[in-house]
């Protein structure tokens, strides 16, 4: 997975409103880097927010502006990053590199992935929980 597509595929969960997405892959992203805190605050803030929101003790209006703010935030730290891979080709590795271990462990941790032999020999094959 390259590094672009990894930060593309970030801001489309901001954008679809997957904030709790969206912090996990920047917090995998990020992890041993200075830009982890400002994650950390950020995800602070959106459980805090969902929590009122689930108890119903803050309006609509002050919900909106908070979980307005945490995208802004978390959009502004995928710019940056998008600064820096472009900047510093290591740091875009890095990202890549990142980016490759997250998608292995989906694969790795997925239930429809054949470790096997894919030739069945005629016999039952299935898939998931079938």
């Amino acid at each position: 997975m390259k590094s672009n597509t990894i930060l593309e595929e970030i801001g489309g969960l901001i954008v679809k409103d997957h904030l709790k997405e969206a912090i996990e892959k920047l917090s995998v992203l990020l992890k041993g880097s200075k830009l982890l805190d400002e994650v950390i605050l950020q995800s602070g803030r959106y459980t805090d927010i969902m929590k009122q929101i689930r108890q119903n003790t803050v309006n609509f209006e002050n919900a909106s502006i908070t979980k307005n703010q945490i995208r802004f935030a978390l959009m502004d730290i995928t710019r940056i990053l998008e600064e820096e891979r472009t900047k510093d080709p290591e740091i875009g590795a890095e990202i890549e590199k990142v980016a490759d271990r997250e998608n292995l462990i989906q694969i790795t941790d997925s239930k429809n992935v054949n470790t096997g032999n894919v030739n069945t020999g005629g016999g039952n094959f299935r898939i998931g929980d079938g």
